[in-house]
């Protein structure tokens, strides 16, 4: 509870006295699963060496016990704490792991977040096409599942992968397809990542006015919702947007 609630402080003290109680009373069980929370909670604080140290002990034990499920659940929290820390190859292995053991149960909510993972990982290193189809098997899964916060985040996936190759029409269709979702369900923080990318595409086809005026949108959304990070982003791009303008009108 106190972990849902951002009160990380109370979730780690609560997370590591269970630890010590599992751990007197050799309950190997408990001790992996309350590590794999603790693994949550470092990457929720952004922590991911302290992540990657909790999901390893966590593996550790799942592997001796032979519960797959629970390993596939650790090696998720393992390439999510690479990937975090930039070591993309590691992610990407461990994802791999996670989406084969999913596979082999059956597990199409775990099918499902490793294939976006990987498609995550190609993203961000640039090997667009090995990403699409990776977005395009998680996207067809959740939307048999009916999981519309899954299919938003692929269908955003599928457009900053489109915006990066210059594919402007197919990325504002899939930005345009997730600003939807994401607004039916109450996602403030992904609609503004929605409209940054519209915005970027906006740019890049030089309407610098539409461009800023999608800005404005994301920066009223981040200011809602305290996303310093974000609005700082947005902030700086509207800025240089405008400075572009004032530079096309003394050109003019």
């Amino acid at each position: 509870m106190h972990h849902d609630q951002g009160d990380y402080a109370n979730a780690l003290k609560l997370y590591t006295e269970a630890m010590r109680i599992f751990t007197d009373a050799a309950d190997s069980k408990g001790r992996a699963e309350t590590l794999q929370h603790l693994g949550q909670l470092h990457l929720s604080q952004g922590n991911p060496e302290d992540a990657v140290v909790s999901y390893s002990d966590a593996l550790e034990i799942f592997t001796s016990t032979d519960d797959r499920r629970m390993k596939a659940s650790a090696l998720y929290g393992l390439a999510k704490a690479y990937k975090s820390r930039g070591k993309y190859s590691e992610a990407a292995m461990f994802y791999s792991d996670a989406l084969e053991i999913n596979t082999d149960l059956n597990d199409d909510c775990g099918i499902s977040n490793a294939l976006f993972g990987l498609a995550e990982v190609h993203r961000v290193r640039g090997e667009y096409s090995q990403a699409v189809p990776l977005y395009t098997d998680a996207l067809r899964n959740w939307t048999d599942a009916g999981e519309r916060q899954g299919r938003a985040s692929a269908l955003w996936g599928l457009a900053e992968v489109h915006r990066r190759q210059e594919h402007h029409a197919q990325a504002i269709t899939f930005y345009c397809d997730a600003l939807q979702i994401y607004t039916d369900i109450g996602d403030s923080r992904g609609k503004a990542f929605a409209l940054v990318g519209l915005a970027d595409v906006s740019r890049a086809q030089g309407r610098l006015k539409g461009a800023i005026e999608i800005d404005e949108q994301a920066s009223k959304i981040c200011e809602q919702i305290g996303a310093a990070d974000l609005a700082a982003l947005v902030s700086k791009r509207t800025a240089e947007t405008r400075r572009q303008m004032e530079l096309n009108k003394k050109a003019a």
